[in-house]
């Protein structure tokens, strides 16, 4: 199969590994969205409270935190796989996308040569400037202190926010409030989906090495490793990212 290191290669992956029934159906777009959000929901809860262990970690027991480093990163990498999935029927150029989110956060023009491990030292640079608006008020990206809060400072509530804002622009009647008063979500302007995924890729690998003792670089090869395992013995004998990890360290 096609090698994971770069995000052209894992497209290509992607492409490999879709099952023919998933050719586009009308509404492919809103399907995407449901798949990612359910995604989100696992990665926060399937585990332990991830939540909690990026608000407030010493509240967490050793035996939970544990199970999170163990096997969030798995939940993580299926969310890679349906962000570029996404960005594969679309064909946006994430490698494009990545770079220019990056100059818009750091204010600085580097160039980005499609490496997840590059994405990775991007994204340990741009962390502390990716801001999401609080419920002071909606406005530019760099608002000012109380009116915005960044990944560093609030990793849960930012990376929720970041996905929930890439959900958003796939399907933008997701969130609509059917009652009650409307959300941050809501209430945004729906964000161009190569900007969404670009900054939720950043977000992702900001918390995977922060909080979760891993990388996207690391992550992208399990996810590959792991459904090539899968094609061979089957979805209900999947390997775990902490199996896997184990056995690259041998």
């Amino acid at each position: 199969m096609t090698t994971t290191g770069t995000l052209e290669g894992f497209r290509g992956f992607v492409e490999e590994t879709r099952f023919p029934e998933d050719a586009p159906p009308e509404n492919w777009q809103g399907r995407s969205a449901d798949y990612l959000l359910g995604e989100t929901l696992e990665a926060g809860f399937q585990h332990g409270n991830l939540p909690l262990h990026l608000m407030v970690p010493e509240l967490i027991s050793d035996e939970v935190r544990r199970e999170l480093i163990d096997h969030v990163p798995d939940e993580f990498g299926d969310q890679l796989w349906f962000i570029v999935d996404a960005a594969d029927r679309i064909d946006i150029d994430l490698q494009a996308a990545v770079a220019r989110r990056f100059t818009h956060h750091v204010r600085l023009d580097l160039p980005y040569d499609g490496t997840f491990v590059q994405l990775d030292r991007y994204a340990v640079v741009a962390g502390p400037h990716i801001r999401v608006h609080n419920k002071n008020g909606i406005g530019d990206d760099y608002m000012g202190d109380g009116n915005s809060v960044d990944l560093r400072t609030n990793p849960n509530y930012v990376l929720t926010r970041l996905g929930n804002r890439l959900v958003r622009s796939l399907d933008p009647d997701q969130f609509d409030s059917v009652s009650g008063p409307p959300t941050m979500t809501s209430l945004e302007e729906v964000v161009p989906i190569d900007d969404a995924a670009a900054d939720y890729l950043l977000a992702l690998s900001f918390v995977s090495q922060a909080h979760l003792r891993s990388s996207l670089a690391e992550i992208a090869d399990f996810t590959q490793a792991k459904l090539e395992h899968r094609q061979t013995h089957g979805k209900e004998n999947d390997i775990s990212f902490a199996e896997w990890r184990e056995q690259q360290s041998n």
